[in-house]
């Protein structure tokens, strides 16, 4: 912090902006970190059910690990996936059949 500008500030003000620099600092590294790493894994809450991507290095023995170890970009298109898999079926929503073989059957305009 500039010597001046501490010089100015109130005892409290300069402690609340040191502890602002902390975090901003722990949670840049933290997500440098994340993204830094090659690998990542879905977890999902045990509790809530929630899916969550997490770095390689911040998993941990009691994490339910859903998917992985993949490419960040991976992983989350394993969260999206299932998301809107589950909002459509809970929606009622069931894969369509597969269209039946066209018949080979010729036009009755050609016949005539």
């Amino acid at each position: 912090m500039d010597e001046s500008l501490s010089r100015t500030l109130a005892p409290m003000e300069q402690h609340n902006r040191l502890l602002m620099q902390q975090i901003e600092g722990r949670l840049r590294s933290g997500f440098s970190a994340a993204l830094d790493s090659g690998d990542c894994y879905v977890i999902r809450n045990q509790g809530t059910g929630v899916l969550s991507v997490l770095a390689s290095s911040t998993i941990e023995d009691d994490h339910e690990v859903v998917h992985g170890p993949g490419s960040f970009a991976q992983c989350i298109g394993f969260v999206n996936s299932s998301v809107v898999t589950r909002m459509a079926e809970s929606d009622g929503w069931r894969p369509a059949p597969a269209p039946a073989a066209a018949a080979n059957t010729p036009d009755k305009e050609q016949t005539a």
